[in-house]
């Protein structure tokens, strides 16, 4: 009976860590996703140095050299999940 409630015990507590993992960080699912996403484009990319961000960098005619930044943290407008994407100009 012992092993049972030993056996219980340690699932409600890994149940109770990796709930309170989930409920520190509930973005956690988008942020994975957003790399996944940025991975599956093919381009090549990097963490920002804040790592914030991740970071594209495009060459363009002339020599000219573009960043774009991919935020990692998303933001909720009207019950949306999105990420923004910026550059300097």
């Amino acid at each position: 009976m012992s092993h049972i409630t030993r056996s219980l015990s340690s699932l409600l507590l890994l149940g109770t860590v990796l709930g309170t993992a989930a409920a520190q960080d509930p973005d956690a699912e988008a942020k994975a996703r957003i790399e996944t996403a940025v991975q599956a484009t093919s381009l090549k990319f990097e963490r920002s140095p804040s790592g914030k961000s991740l970071l594209l960098r495009f060459d363009h005619e002339g020599g000219r050299k573009q960043s774009v930044y991919v935020a990692i943290e998303p933001s909720h407008p009207s019950d949306m999940t999105v990420h923004t994407i910026y550059t300097h100009v």
